[in-house]
């Protein structure tokens, strides 16, 4: 079930799902984009991050809490974000090349109203069923697509966490990922730095 406002990548024009939940089109139809197991597919399959994708479905529960028993993604987040000290009810939360969700664990435990997971590459499948039987997965909204190119209008996030090779430290990523976010909200970059943006 889509629950996320979404737009096309490249023209910002608002998409709608099909009456059979099967691809998102805009409103004469001459953009669309499959919906492929509730997971709408903005990049081709056969993209550069290929690769990544393949060593997510070998390793993706390798950095989760939640199947390791430890706390270390969890503790990791925290110290670097600090967002443990402040709601996120009825708030959206991107977690921007999500991969197979180390950081969508912890961020889904603040209780977002939204949490939006989004990778270019098949590990977004691999998020989805590493997801299964985490309490929560509900408030869980994915896409593949590219975080150079987000398929969200301007604004649209009150906290975005990301973590380098992706994020900041790249353009055009950095200007994608500052256009979809609330500037008064919290922007988190594990990895090279930290940023951290209270209200």
């Amino acid at each position: 079930m889509i629950t996320v406002n979404f737009v096309c990548p490249k023209t910002r024009q608002k998409l709608i799902p099909s009456s059979t939940g099967d691809f998102l089109f805009n409103s004469d139809k001459t953009i669309s984009y499959p919906i492929i197991d509730e997971i709408p597919r903005f990049v081709t399959f056969a993209n550069y991050a290929k690769g990544f994708g393949e060593e997510w479905k070998k390793f993706g529960q390798i950095q989760f809490d939640f199947y390791t028993g430890n706390d270390l993604s969890t503790s990791r987040f925290n110290t670097t974000t600090n967002w443990s000290e402040f709601s996120f009810e009825g708030q959206f939360i991107l977690d921007a090349g999500c991969g197979a969700g180390r950081h969508s664990e912890p961020a889904l435990r603040l209780n977002p109203k939204q949490l939006v997971c989004v990778d270019i590459s098949e590990a977004i499948d691999v998020h989805k069923s590493n997801f299964i039987s985490i309490a929560g997965s509900k408030k869980i909204t994915r896409a593949q697509a590219s975080i150079s190119e987000l398929p969200f209008v301007d604004n649209y996030f009150d906290a975005v966490v990301t973590d380098p090779p992706y994020g900041l430290g790249k353009e055009p990523n950095a200007e994608e990922m500052l256009r979809a976010w609330i500037d008064t909200g919290y922007l988190e970059v594990s990895g090279s730095g930290v940023i951290v943006t209270g209200k």
